[in-house]
Parts: structure tokens; C-alpha cells; sequence
């Protein structure tokens, strides 16, 4: 499909549009006056309900942006701190989007990328294994320190000889005794060859009685790994021409031109142009630049292309002219993010999103290219992103909401889990800075932070808590009668629909826990 891109002939025919659109969503705004608009953020709105035929198991999040197609709204925000291979690999099994961060060493970036493309879902490729000599005190030992209640036992050859289910064996009464006696043997378990596409391991999983693991045996009965049914139930893998969906993001620098045609080599699916100010020639250029390679070369790569971020109608616009498919919005909204503090330059996140939204929804009126829209800062919990998307966005980044899952940069490092503290900083805090994890984004001569540096509580896996938060957003739609982010789309666009909090009614929406 050929995209038909707005064209402005001059900067007044510009103006003009901008004048129209502010019009027509402020009906008081008076241009060529210094008159402040009231603009609010996700936190002083609340939808209210209606009546709704829509159970939460009837939604469906999945959504587009250009070619792509994800189970879930949401992507990881390219933080050094945050969106690694670990993070992409489960973002990827549960249908949501890693953008991996632009590594200073383009080949670290490369190498975590091939990991997530190389990636089977839901597949355990080294699991701890017992010997057919251990005893019941060695699989304690493995059950406290790693937490694996399902352990595999095999010969001195890795041939698979059976598997201890440590609820049914009588650990601390039996502890000499060996795994031999108390494990399933290989007879009695269903098992799989290491060809067997994840459709048909997960559809056995959840159909089979009393299979409970699927082990990978190859033709000589060497074991492989496992799949483990409580995680493929919630698994949804986004694939993009046959691979792993996975993103990228990349700089304005001349030199990122050849990291984003490597990336698309390898088979990314998302690049995302990253910086604080989208609405700018470097970034623009670039986007036209990655757009215009991507176009050429489409039916081999058909990859989308992301900028940003901007806080304008304005820049959404200019970004749009150029043909990308998705345009971030959101300037100083994150919640480690100091750039409206420390700048004065911000715009509330919901009024952001309802102006774009506006925008885009004329440049389809006029048959244009209008991108989606990524609501991108402060979506720190699943209220804010049912809101975000009622709003109108059709995906949300965020940051602190994935730091908490033990697959993060900083989780993997230190060794976090679930209860423990995880490290967290903005892109363009000191630490960042001094690391020059920055530079890419603000350049090398950075120096004032825009950004500071946290700790967040490890919630475990993603996988492990992932399946609650999209029950919860699932009942947000359907709370307002949407089975789909479209159908949401449409709703959050109806009279009475949204509710303005005081600083009361924002209160009462807090969580109080009376304390001992």
C-alpha cells in the first residue's frame, strides 16, 4: 500500500491547520493571545462506565502499528537500565514489543537482538538436572536454592531417565533415598522432538490430562529442555515474517544508518528513532531517511518505523509528513523524567494524546498518511494504560513498569527477585550521563542531568504477573463495553465519557491501606 503523505506548501498553509485543529478542541483558544490552556494529565481523568455486555475474556488487545501485529499494547522503553535479550525474550512469548536500547557497542545491540530472534518461547534450554546416583537431599538442595519443584533426572549420557515432581515426594523424611525411586520414569510421560512448532506443544499442554511439563528428548533420548504449562497458558508469541518480533532503537547519528539496515538484516521489526525532542531536523531527517530505506526494500523487511517524542501537534504532523508509522508522545511525563522540572517544557499526557489524536483523525478525513499514536511517560500502572488508550493511543511505552520484572537489564545484573530492589534511571540522569548512555540521545557534550536514578520493587517474572495486569486491563474495557483498543477508541471520542478529578476526587481514586 502506497501511504499518501501530507504536504504543506508553505509555513502559513502549517499555521493554519494548527489554528483549525486548536479550534476545533478548544473552543476558546484565541490565536495570536498569550492565553494558557487547560490541559490535564492521566492522573485528573477517570472514564466513567456503561452498560456493558463485554466480559473481560471477550477483549481483545492486540493492535497494529504498520505491519505489525502485537497480542498486547504495550513496548519496553530503550533503557540502558532496562530492555536487554532477557526482556525482549519475554516480552516477545507474551505478544508486546522490546525495543532493545542503542548499546554504545553496536555488536552488544546485534548480539542481544539474535538471542531474541534465536529465542523459542516459552522453552527452558538448561534446566537443573538431577543424576541417576542423587537423592531426594540433592533435590532439596535445588528446590531452595533455585526454586525448581519440577526436576529432571538423567544418566551420565543426558538421556532423559524420568522427572521428580517434588510435591509428591517426601523430601525431608526421605532425604537418603534415591530420585530413582520417587521420580516419573520416562514410560509413563508424554514427550516431545525439538522440531515441534509451539502451537502444537502448547495446545498439548492445555489439553492433555495430567500433563503438566512437555520434556524435549531428541532421536537418541537426549534430553533437551522442558515446556512448563503454567507458562505457556498466558504465553501469546508476536512474530513479524516468521521471527520473533523485536525492536531497536537508533540515534540520529550519520553511522546509525548502517546499525538500522543491520538491525532489518537480522530481522527487527520495530526501529525506533529515540530522542527527548522528536520535533527537530536531525530526528525528522533520520525518520525520513530510515522510512525511505524501509520503503524500498519492503517486501523483504516491511519493518515499522517509530520517532519521537514529541508534545505538539505540531510535531506530530512534521513526523507524519515524512511516513511513520508510529509517533511517540510524551515530553517530561515519565516518572524518573525531570525535563519539565528542570526545562519548563511539557505537556499533561491525556490532553497530548486527545490533540494528536484530533490530528490524526483529520488526516484521515483528508485520505493522508496518519500515524499512531504511543503514549510514552508515566504509564506506571494498568489504570493509566486503559486510560492512555481510551485517550486514543493505540500502544504505550514504558519504563518503570517493566524495570519491576526480574528479566530487566538491572534485575538480570544484580541477581533480583521477586521482593528485592532494582535499580532505575532515565536515560538522561548523572549515572547515564557519566556512563555516557546518554550521549546518543543528548549528545557528547551533555552535562546537565535531566533525569534521576531509583530503585523499584522486583515483581518477579513477567510472565508470572503479566496475565493478572492484562485481566485488569481487559476489565477496563470492559467496564465501557469495548472488545477491542478500536472499539475503546471510539468510546473514549463519546459525550460524557470522561470524568475531571479535583484534587478530592483524585484522593479517593488512591489506594489507602490502614497500617498496624
Amino acid at each position: 500500500m502506497i501511504k499518501k503523505f501530507l504536504q504543506f506548501q508553505s509555513q502559513e498553509e502549517r499555521e493554519w491547520l494548527l489554528r483549525k485543529i486548536m479550534k476545533d478542541i478548544y473552543p476558546n483558544f484565541q490565536p495570536g493571545r498569550c492565553n494558557p490552556l487547560p490541559r490535564y494529565s492521566l492522573d485528573e481523568v477517570a472514564l466513567t462506565d456503561r452498560y456493558s455486555e463485554v466480559a473481560p475474556s471477550d477483549v481483545d488487545l492486540s493492535v497494529s502499528c504498520g505491519n505489525i501485529r502485537l497480542a498486547a499494547p504495550l513496548l519496553t522503553a530503550p533503557m540502558d537500565t532496562l530492555s536487554g535479550s532477557e526482556l525482549g525474550q519475554a516480552a516477545f512469548e507474551l505478544g508486546m514489543g522490546c525495543i532493545i536500547y542503542r548499546h554504545k557497542k553496536a555488536e552488544v545491540q546485534f548480539e542481544w537482538i539474535k538471542q531474541i530472534i534465536n529465542h523459542s518461547p516459552c522453552f527452558v534450554h538448561q534446566p537443573k538436572t538431577l543424576g541417576s546416583a542423587d537423592t531426594l537431599e540433592d533435590a532439596a538442595d535445588i528446590l531452595q536454592k533455585y526454586h525448581y519443584s519440577t526436576i529432571p533426572a538423567v544418566n551420565a549420557d543426558k538421556k532423559l531417565l524420568g522427572i521428580l515432581f517434588t510435591k509428591n515426594a517426601a523430601l525431608k523424611e526421605n532425604v537418603s533415598e534415591p530420585v530413582t525411586k520417587w521420580m516419573t520414569p520416562l514410560k509413563d510421560l508424554i514427550t516431545i522432538k525439538p522440531a515441534e512448532k509451539f502451537e502444537i506443544v502448547r495446545k498439548r499442554l492445555l489439553s492433555e490430562r495430567g500433563c503438566s511439563v512437555l520434556p524435549v528428548v531428541d532421536d537418541n533420548g537426549v534430553f533437551c529442555g522442558m515446556y512448563f504449562r503454567k507458562d505457556c497458558r498466558p504465553a501469546k508469541p508476536a512474530y513479524h515474517n516468521g521471527k520473533p518480533l523485536v525492536g531497536m532503537a537508533v540515534s540520529v547519528n550519520p553511522e546509525d544508518i548502517k546499525r538500522a539496515k543491520k538491525g532489518l538484516e537480522l530481522g527487527v521489526s520495530l526501529i525506533v528513532i529515540d530522542s527527548s525532542h522528536g520535533n527537530c531536523p536531525p530526528v525528522i531527517e533520520q525518520a525520513d531517511k530510515i522510512v525511505k530505506i524501509i520503503v524500498t526494500i519492503a517486501e523483504l523487511y516491511g519493518a515499522a518505523v517509530i520517532a519521537g517524542n514529541v508534545a505538539s501537534i505540531d510535531g506530530y504532523l512534521r513526523l507524519a509528513e515524512v511516513g511513520v508509522d508510529a509517533v511517540k508522545v510524551g515530553i517530561g511525563s515519565g516518572s524518573i523524567c525531570t525535563t519539565s522540572l528542570v526545562t519548563g517544557v511539557g505537556v499533561p499526557m491525556f490532553s497530548l494524546i486527545r490533540e494528536c489524536v484530533c490530528t490524526r483523525e483529520y488526516l484521515i478525513s483528508e485520505g493522508k498518511h496518519a500515524p499512531i499514536i504511543i503514549a510514552d511517560g508515566g504509564i506506571n500502572n494498568t489504570g493509566q494504560i486503559v486510560k492512555a488508550l481510551a485517550a486514543g493511543a493505540h500502544l504505550c511505552m514504558a519504563g518503570k513498569y517493566f524495570a519491576a520484572a526480574q528479566e530487566s537489564l538491572a534485575a538480570v545484573d544484580s541477581g533480583a527477585r521477586a521482593g528485592d530492589l532494582v535499580y532505575y534511571r532515565g536515560m538522561a540522569s548523572r549515572g547515564a550521563i557519566r556512563d555516557r548512555s546518554a550521549s546518543f540521545r543528548y549528545g557528547t557534550g551533555k552535562q546537565a542531568p535531566e533525569g534521576v536514578e531509583g530503585f523499584v520493587e522486583c515483581r518477579g517474572p513477567l510472565k508470572s504477573w503479566w496475565p493478572q495486569d492484562e485481566e485488569l486491563i481487559c476489565g477496563g474495557l470492559s467496564h465501557v463495553g469495548a472488545a477491542t483498543i478500536e472499539d475503546l477508541h471510539k468510546i473514549g471520542n463519546e459525550p460524557y465519557i470522561w470524568s475531571l478529578l479535583s484534587s478530592a476526587g483524585q484522593r479517593q481514586m488512591e489506594t489507602r491501606v490502614l497500617r498496624e
